[in-house]
């Protein structure tokens, strides 16, 4: 299974990891990218472990729950996944 990223998204990851480092340390930054490399994991095991979103079928949310942010992802066919964007739960639409 093949996870691609909009530029948005991957924007977006890196730009809270930047943050992490900053205000909580190289040991947070850590743990939060170790934990969004387990969400990707668990979603290239199962595409459709997440939620369907109303507006889009194909869309899905991953609420990850040890940082407040959803990972909204498509599936655009059994071997690709496109990571659309990353977003803080407050900043969610």
């Amino acid at each position: 299974m093949q996870v691609n990223w909009t530029l948005e998204a991957l924007n977006d990851f890196e730009f809270y990891i930047d943050w992490y480092i900053k205000e909580a340390g190289t040991d947070i930054a850590s743990k939060f990218i170790d934990v969004i490399d387990e969400v990707i994991s668990n979603i290239k095991a199962n595409k459709y472990i997440a939620r369907m979103t109303d507006d889009i079928p194909e869309l899905r949310e991953y609420v990850v729950q040890q940082f407040p942010y959803l990972v909204s992802y498509l599936v655009k066919d059994q071997s690709q996944i496109i990571i659309t964007s990353f977003l803080h739960q407050k900043r969610k639409k």
